[in-house]
């Protein structure tokens, strides 16, 4: 079940590193909750895959008080931040 796991994270990453290599920019809205947090780490994975490129990505949040905020610490971003909850990656 692990190996099915793997594959299909790799499989999403590189479908959005597709994208980024194509010229768009991904964005993604960030809750906390287990699902949105999954999916903003494989959207950092394909960026940092991708290599330095000047698109944008954007990730939303807002504090919904509902789920648990996890944080990141600056420098394990690839990017700059932009107002309070809003990351500008890939910049």
């Amino acid at each position: 079940m692990e190996q099915e796991v793997l594959s299909k994270m790799e499989a999403a990453i590189s479908v959005m590193q597709r994208y980024i290599e194509l010229g768009h920019s991904l964005s993604c809205a960030y809750s906390g909750g287990k699902d949105s947090t999954c999916t903003l780490v494989l959207m950092l994975v394909a960026i940092r895959r991708a290599g330095g490129t000047p698109i944008t990505h954007h990730v939303q949040s807002a504090d919904t008080t509902i789920e648990t905020r996890i944080s990141f610490p600056r420098g394990d971003l690839p990017g700059k931040y932009h107002r309070k909850w809003t990351l500008l990656v890939g910049t």
